[in-house]
This record gives structure tokens, sequence and C-alpha cells, in this order.
């Protein structure tokens, strides 16, 4: 099923695709369903937490064509990741596998979770990655979505955001020229200004073949926003198809992030 969705990312419209998990590269299959995907055509991101990157995945990886590997960090020493990832070693697997992915010639992106327990190993983060020639540095803060719900040492209070953001403007001013900086704070932050991109620039298809114009809308609400199922039909026709929770939201606020809307209507 997910493979034949793969083959039909094309001709559903659909520019970039992006495995993110869990631990794609865990899944029976998931290298078929790259070599299914026409990256001539389709740009395939793989999200990672680096642990599995052997010399042989590597080699498929460049060998079909991946445009980016994303791997996750959550700390600039292992101490911070380690806790994070709750597994001693997970920070050195990872930091391996980030230094032979680039060695392989891979774009290499790293995404780190910043939170209140690990934002003074940032700019450590920072030097090591740039050191190893990693391109870009993703950086985000927890939302209250999920299993966050229930960790709030995972947040920033509102009184401490701008510690957050005050430290990676420096960062980025200070290490810029050497790696790129993308940042996100929360459901406020800059790239969230764009307004919902659910549906229109995104759809999310969860293992079962669930299609969803959003990952983090369906984890609040599956039932209110789920598209239909690839089992169903094609991909083209379930991302064609109307969501009603979705329009009167993005309706409600077209500015920004809908997410927080969903999250109260939730809660009701």
């Amino acid at each position: 099923m997910l493979i034949a969705a793969a083959a039909e990312l094309a001709d559903a419209r659909v520019e970039k695709v992006q495995f993110s998990g869990g631990e794609p590269l865990l899944r029976d299959g998931f290298l078929d369903m790259l070599d299914a995907i026409d990256t001539t055509r389709v740009r395939v991101h793989l999200a990672s937490n680096g642990y599995r990157l052997t010399d042989q995945i590597l080699d498929h990886l460049v060998r079909v064509g991946l445009a980016k590997l994303s791997v996750s960090v959550d700390g600039g020493i292992a101490a911070h990741h380690d806790l994070i990832r709750r597994k001693k070693g997970a920070f050195e697997r990872t930091m391996s596998g980030i230094g032979r992915a680039v060695e392989a010639g891979l774009h290499v992106g790293v995404s780190a979770t910043v939170t209140p327990g690990n934002i003074s190993s940032l700019e450590t983060l920072v030097e090591h990655l740039a050191g190893l020639g990693v391109s870009d540095l993703s950086i985000h803060s927890v939302v209250s979505v999920g299993r966050a719900t229930i960790h709030p040492e995972l947040l920033f209070a509102a009184s401490q955001a701008q510690i957050l953001e005050q430290e990676v403007r420096r960062l980025d001013l200070a290490y810029g020229d050497q790696i790129a900086f993308d940042y996100s704070f929360g459901f406020d932050g800059e790239r969230n200004l764009r307004g919902c991109p659910a549906r229109e620039r995104l759809l999310h298809i969860d293992p079962l073949g669930n299609v969803s114009p959003c990952s983090w809308l369906y984890k609040i609400d599956p039932a209110r926003f789920t598209l239909g199922n690839l089992t169903d039909g094609s991909l083209r026709a379930i991302a064609d198809g109307y969501c009603e929770a979705l329009d009167r939201l993005r309706a409600t606020d077209p500015e920004r992030c809908i997410i927080p809307l969903a999250q109260l209507e939730a809660a009701v």
C-alpha cells in the first residue's frame, strides 16, 4: 500500500516528501519505498535518530538521490541528549551517524529540540555540528501536544521564552557563516506567521495509510482531521477531499498556525 503510494507521489502533484518517525529506518521495506519514488520529480527528506546509518544504508540513500537527511539531537552533550532519549550512549551513536553521513556526501541537517534543561549546551552543539560539516540547524522548543502535556519540565514558561530567543539569535550571529540557522519558538515563531499549510502545502500519512492535513492536528483529534485512507482511494483524490474542521479553524485565524485553536476545541 505505502509503496504504491510512494510511486504515485509525482502524479499526485507532490513536490516533497519527508519520512519521519519514530525511526523510519526500522520499518521493514522502507528502502523499497525510497526506491519507488522518482527523485528526479520529488524531493525526498528523511528524519532519523542517526543510529542505523551504516555504510550500506548510507550508500543506498546516496544512490536513490535523497535530497536531505535530518538527524534529531536533543542537547550538545551526552548528559543532556541521553537524558531525553532515556538511553545511555545515544548521543555518541547519533553524532557518529552524523559524521558518517556527511562523509558519504549527503546533505545533512540537524533538528534540535531545546528545553530549559539543555539550553546551556546549545552553543557546544552548534560548534560541534559546524566542525562536522553539517549544513543547517533547525531549532525548536517543545509545544504542549501529545506526551509533552505530561512533561511540563520540557516547556519554556512565558517568562523564559525571551531567553531562548535571545540565545538562538546570538548563536545565529556568531556562527551563521558556518551553519545555517532555522528556528521556530513554539506556535508563535516566525515560521508560523505564514498561514496554515495544512492540506494546501502539507499532508501527513501515518503507517496505517491514514491521510491527514497535518501530523499535529491528527495527534490532537484523529477523528476530525483524517481525510481518508490509502486503501480507499488514490492519494490525489484523498488530498482533494473536504475537511470541515480544518477549513473552519483556518477561517478563524488565516494568518497563523491553527494548532492552538484545535487544542482549545479538543479540551472542551
